[in-house]
């Protein structure tokens, strides 16, 4: 009897200890950068992928500049190996012709809980290229998600893209939630494209605000591509174009079968449509 007391003290002690570990870790979140320099199958669970030496956690926030992309938006340089949560995730590169392709194979899940930004750079003749493929899942849940670059001068040509065209699964689940596809608000010239993802996009999001930037207006062609499956948008209002945008179309991707479907409701997803969508073209 008193060996069992004793080991019961023991696992105590353990489950205590470990608390204080994972309460030690998520109390101080960090900022992780991809840092493998050559494109290929390169593990996001390798912690000497990422600078500093560790693997980005559920608090922190990974991103992917200019290290490790390549030329192509189909050689992999980066693969979600695991289940991974972050808090934001990052594509900063802003090279012309430099391309970070990340694989998501199934049954994996890549979640991002708070921001998603694919650019997000106010700097003339920034491009932004970024890929994701595979079987599995991205799922963001966070409230701003932003596919897109701006800049100042009148000759600059800039743009962010995300192509989720080879990825199988796209989920964003915030009805508090922001969009931001090209611009918006003040930013100037700017461009961004976002194909969805091939077979499955469910979005349920409060505000999409597609090239609706008051600045100076840009001679890119914006683009949001629709998938070639099914396209669920549960949205409060989606804005395309406002005050000196152009060149923006809400699209199915020309590879999109003749079966591909689109369906617009409220945030709530009722089939009653109580809320409704705003759309404002």
């Amino acid at each position: 009897m008193m060996c069992l007391n004793r080991r019961i003290r023991s696992w105590v002690g353990l489950t205590v200890f470990t608390a204080a570990i994972v309460a030690g870790h998520t109390s101080n979140a960090a900022t992780f950068l991809w840092n493998a320099p050559a494109p290929g199958a390169n593990n996001w669970t390798d912690s000497a992928n990422w600078s500093p030496t560790g693997i980005p956690g559920i608090t922190d926030t990974a991103i992917f500049g200019v290290i490790g992309t390549g030329t192509d938006a189909f050689t992999v340089n980066h693969l979600v190996n695991a289940n991974p949560s972050v808090s934001a995730l990052s594509y900063t590169n802003a090279i012309s012709g430099a391309w970070h392709v990340t694989q998501i194979p199934a049954p994996n899940k890549l979640t991002v809980t708070n921001n998603f930004t694919v650019g997000g750079l106010n700097a003339d003749a920034s491009i932004t290229s970024v890929a994701l493929i595979g079987d599995g899942t991205l799922e963001v849940d966070g409230p701003a998600f932003k596919v897109g670059n701006a800049g100042a001068s009148s000759t600059s040509t800039l743009n962010a893209t995300l192509d989720m065209s080879g990825l199988s699964n796209f989920v964003y689940n915030a009805p508090g939630g922001t969009w931001i596809v090209a611009g918006s608000g003040g930013d100037a010239r700017a461009g961004g494209v976002l194909d969805l993802a091939g077979l499955s996009n469910n979005i349920t999001v409060n505000t999409i605000n597609f090239n609706t930037g008051s600045a100076n207006n840009s001679g890119f062609h914006s683009l949001i591509q629709l998938g070639g499956g099914t396209n669920i948008f549960n949205v409060g209002t989606f804005v395309v174009c406002q005050t000196k945008a152009q060149f923006a179309d809400v699209q199915f991707l020309n590879t999109a079968p003749s079966t591909a479907g689109l369906r617009i409701r409220g945030t709530n997803g009722a089939s009653d449509d109580t809320p409704r969508a705003n759309i404002t073209l």
